[in-house]
C-alpha cells in the first residue's frame, strides 16, 4: 500500500502535537468567579470564567493546526483537525492482486511481459532467452493466466504464448508502448493516468533475479 497523501507516521507525529486539556474543575470555576469585580451574580461571573476559558483552549488548538484565531476559516480549520485526529480523507494505492486462475489475457498482462523483457535484457537476456527465463522461473510464470500455461502432448504453451504477445507488442507502435516508455495515453482523466503510472511502477519490480 502507497500512501499518496500525508504518511500515518506524519499524522501520528501532528496529532502528538494537539493540545490534550485537563477538566476544568468547578471549584476552581466558582473560586475564579468569585474574584472577578463587577456587576452579576456568581453564576454569571461563573458562566464568563467559563467562556474565556474555552476561548483560550480553542485559540491554542487553533494555533497548534496551524491557524491564527483572528483571523479563522472555521470549515478549513474543522476539515484540518479532521485530517489530523481523524484521518480523515487519506488516499492510498493497493497494487492489484495477482489472479493465478486468470483464465484471460489482459491489459496486465502485456504490460507485465514489456516489462520483464526490457529488464531482461538490461542484463544481458533478450530474445528467445529472455522468454525461456521467464517461463522457468516459477515467480514470473505464475503472473500470467493459467490456460496460457496448460501443457498438451507435454509441450508447455506460455512459451509460444510469450513470444507471440511480445510480437505483436514490439512490432507496432501501440498506446501501451507509448505508456511504458513514458508517454501517457491521453484519453482518460489525471486520477485513470496516476493510477496507470502506479500500477507500472508496481510491477517492475518483478522481473529482478532474487539475489538483488
Amino acid at each position: 500500500m502507497v500512501h499518496l497523501g500525508t504518511h500515518p507516521n506524519k499524522l501520528a507525529e501532528l496529532k502528538e502535537r494537539l493540545p490534550n486539556f485537563e477538566p476544568i474543575d468547578l471549584r476552581s470555576l466558582l473560586l475564579a468567579a468569585k474574584k472577578r469585580i463587577g456587576p452579576g451574580s456568581i453564576d454569571e461571573k461563573a458562566e464568563f470564567e467559563l467562556s474565556e476559558r474555552l476561548k483560550e483552549q480553542t485559540e491554542e488548538l487553533l494555533r497548534a493546526i496551524g491557524f491564527e484565531p483572528q483571523n479563522v476559516n472555521w470549515r478549513s480549520a474543522f476539515m484540518r483537525l479532521a485530517n489530523i485526529h481523524h484521518a480523515r480523507g487519506r488516499l492510498v494505492y493497493t497494487p492489484k492482486r495477482t489472479n493465478s486462475n486468470a483464465k484471460k489475457w489482459t491489459f496486465e498482462h502485456d504490460s507485465l511481459l514489456l516489462i520483464m523483457l526490457w529488464q531482461l535484457k538490461a542484463e544481458g537476456i533478450e530474445g528467445s532467452a529472455a522468454i525461456m527465463k521467464i517461463v522457468a522461473t516459477p515467480e514470473l510464470r505464475k503472473q500470467f493466466p493459467n490456460d496460457t500455461r496448460s501443457k498438451i502432448r507435454g509441450r508447455d504453451k506460455l512459451a509460444k504464448t510469450l513470444r507471440e504477445r511480445a510480437r505483436k507488442l514490439l512490432s507496432r507502435k501501440s498506446n501501451l508502448l507509448d505508456a511504458l516508455i513514458g508517454r501517457l495515453p491521453t484519453d482518460g482523466g489525471e486520477l485513470e493516468k496516476l493510477l496507470w503510472q502506479l500500477d507500472i511502477r508496481q510491477s517492475a519490480p518483478a522481473a529482478k533475479n532474487e539475489n538483488d
